[in-house]
C-alpha cells in the first residue's frame, strides 16, 4: 500500500476517486481515508452492461505498443484511464470493473 498518490503514480497511471463515488461498489470494506485509487492496469471492461461498475464515456485511445491507453470520463466528470487490447471509439459508453483487493487508499 503506497503512502500517498505521488508514490502510487510512480509506477503508472492511478485513477483517484472520492470514497463516496465508489462506496456502493466496495460494500463491506472499512475506509480509513477520504480518497481511493485504482491503477489503470486494474480496470477492465465489464463483461455485460448489467454488471456493477464505473460508468464511463470514452474520450481518446492512445496506442502504446502492445495495448491502448484509454482516456475516459466517469459520470461525475472525473478523468479515468485504463488499458485495453483495442482502441475504443470517442463517446462510446462502457462500464469498468475492478477487483476491490486492488484499491489503494490515500489520506488526501
Amino acid at each position: 500500500q503506497p503512502a500517498n498518490f505521488d508514490i502510487a503514480s510512480f509506477l503508472g497511471h492511478v485513477n483517484v476517486f472520492d470514497i463516496g463515488q465508489l462506496e456502493d461498489l466496495l460494500k463491506g470494506q472499512k475506509f480509513q481515508s477520504e480518497k481511493l485509487g485504482i491503477r489503470a492496469v486494474h480496470f477492465s471492461l465489464a463483461p455485460s452492461s448489467d454488471a456493477r461498475g464505473v460508468d464511463i464515456t470514452v474520450e481518446q485511445s492512445f496506442f502504446q505498443g502492445d495495448r491502448y491507453l484509454i482516456r475516459a470520463q466517469d459520470k461525475n466528470g472525473n478523468s479515468v484511464s485504463f488499458y485495453h487490447h483495442a482502441p475504443l471509439s470517442p463517446d462510446e459508453r462502457q462500464k469498468l470493473v475492478f477487483n476491490p483487493e486492488n484499491v489503494l487508499f490515500f489520506s488526501s
